[in-house]
């Protein structure tokens, strides 16, 4: 399907508002699909409502990957799930010994 002129236009117009990223309402994932990443409060929720604070030093000691836009940390949640597993690996070596 091709864009027309008056088609350009109406994008240009609803795209041209003051929002920024931090202002506009997160979308849903789809019903039983989890989403592709979340902001840090999310995360630390998902991590069983962990501090905020700690996700912040997760990301300041490097221990989680993250992307950055704007103001906005967005992790992954395949490093979520790397975390836990990490963690998970240290409870089993412990236990071996």
């Amino acid at each position: 399907m091709l864009v027309g002129v008056e088609d350009d236009d109406r994008l240009e117009q609803e795209s041209s508002g003051d929002d920024t990223v931090e202002d506009r309402p997160a979308a849903a994932a789809p019903p039983g699909i989890p989403p592709l990443a979340y902001d840090a409060e999310t995360a630390a929720e998902q991590l069983g409502n962990v501090p905020t604070k700690a996700i912040y030093r997760l990301i300041e000691s490097g221990r989680l990957k993250f992307i950055q836009i704007g103001r906005k940390y967005i992790i992954p949640r395949c490093e979520l799930v790397r975390l836990l597993e990490e963690a998970e690996f240290k409870c089993r070596a412990e236990e071996a010994r």
